[in-house]
């Protein structure tokens, strides 16, 4: 299990304390976590601070697609890595859950990216359980209502796209669908993720 993953920073001081609370959570499952500051160029010697064992890079181009790139051809390069993980800065993530998401993502060779379940900030009230793309006029759909969603017999969502803000993928996945488009801003790209 050698999952990398990549979180973006972009000038969120205000954050700053609770991701590093979250990451120490998680932090003994990743075995390569690289930073994207993508904000003032000044707070990568900040982060560096803050992750001292993780890889802390700069981004000048604003786009997050962008930033993901930087992270995303980093890890490409590194064969060992065998899945890759984006996980927002504002995200909780308890502690063996990010095995969990590994076991099921490699419970299945036709998977080739799986999301959790997201809840709203400190509830238990569901944030989003599905994201659906509607072709005609292409939009985002979010469904956060679990009794109307067709659960699998295995318990599991199948969903046209998943979250951009946390999510897991084999190294298969970008290696055959490309890296994200950098035409294309926040929310853009999971629609183009799931089109893909």
């Amino acid at each position: 299990m050698n999952i990398a993953s990549i979180t973006v920073y972009c000038n969120e001081e205000f954050r700053l304390n609770n991701w590093i609370n979250y990451y120490k959570e998680y932090k003994s499952e990743i075995y390569k976590h690289i930073v994207i500051n993508n904000g003032i160029k000044e707070d990568t010697i900040k982060l560096q601070k803050f992750f001292p064992d993780s890889i802390v890079l700069f981004s000048p181009n604003k786009a997050l697609t962008n930033a993901y790139n930087v992270g995303l051809r980093l890890i490409l390069n590194e064969k060992e890595i065998d899945a890759i993980m984006l996980i927002g800065n504002d995200v909780k993530f308890p502690k063996g859950n990010v095995t969990k998401l590994y076991n099921f993502l490699n419970s299945n060779e036709k998977f080739g990216m799986v999301a959790p379940i997201i809840m709203k900030k400190d509830s238990e009230e569901v944030e989003c359980c599905k994201l659906g793309i509607e072709k005609k006029p292409l939009k985002f759909n979010i469904y956060n209502d679990l009794a109307t969603i067709n659960i699998l017999d295995d318990g599991t969502i199948q969903s046209d796209t998943v979250s951009g803000g946390l999510n897991m993928s084999r190294r298969k996945f970008y290696e055959t669908v490309g890296l994200q488009d950098e035409k294309l801003f926040m929310y853009a790209d999971e629609i183009d993720m799931g089109l893909r």
